[in-house]
């Protein structure tokens, strides 16, 4: 092979994979986040004492979620998670694909974003900022099968968002949340 035959195969092969790196950098290949599974802590009812939130609240970060809260049957339950804002923008709570232990049965609840506040007198108390109305297994009356808060945060804010849930004769009920 010549010298000019091997120069214009190398310029022609150099070409080729600077194509195919601008193709792949216009059009990056999406993975699917993993989904994190974890069961709450239970609580039979619910104390909104910013000190106590500390200590139960699971610790999470943008991203997708399984929770499972485990219950007494015929009986409600609460859970509770942590969430600080990385960076300042406005995050978007959704819950979804809400099902009890056996499929069939139905189950329901709603979800508050508490914030602690500072009093004038210098109490630490907790305020609720958002709710997500009810969510439930199944479209019924009120319950919907998705539903999704928006708020605005500053960097480092935190949060709290407290689980309801409910379902008759179910040892649990699980359910998908995402923070994006």
């Amino acid at each position: 092979m010549g010298k000019n035959k091997k120069c214009l195969v190398i310029k022609f092969l150099s070409l080729a994979l600077v194509m195919i790196l601008a193709i792949t950098m216009a059009n990056p290949v999406t993975v699917e986040a993993k989904v994190r599974k974890k069961t709450l802590k239970t609580l039979q009812s619910f104390n909104d004492d910013p000190v106590y939130l500390d200590s139960i609240a699971y610790k999470v970060k943008p991203g997708h979620y399984r929770f499972k809260i485990k219950k007494r049957k015929n009986s409600p339950a609460y859970g509770v998670i942590r969430f600080m804002a990385p960076q300042e923008k406005a995050y978007s709570f959704t819950i979804s694909k809400v099902h009890a232990n056996k499929r069939k049965n139905y189950a329901n609840g709603y979800f508050n974003v508490l914030q602690k506040r500072m009093s004038p007198y210098g109490n630490l108390y907790s305020e609720r900022i958002a709710n997500s109305n009810m969510f439930g297994s199944r479209n019924t009356g009120l319950a919907r099968k998705k539903r999704n808060v928006v708020i605005a945060c500053y960097q480092n804010t935190v949060m709290y968002v407290e689980f309801y849930v409910s379902a008759s004769k179910s040892k649990y009920v699980q359910f998908d949340f995402i923070i994006k």
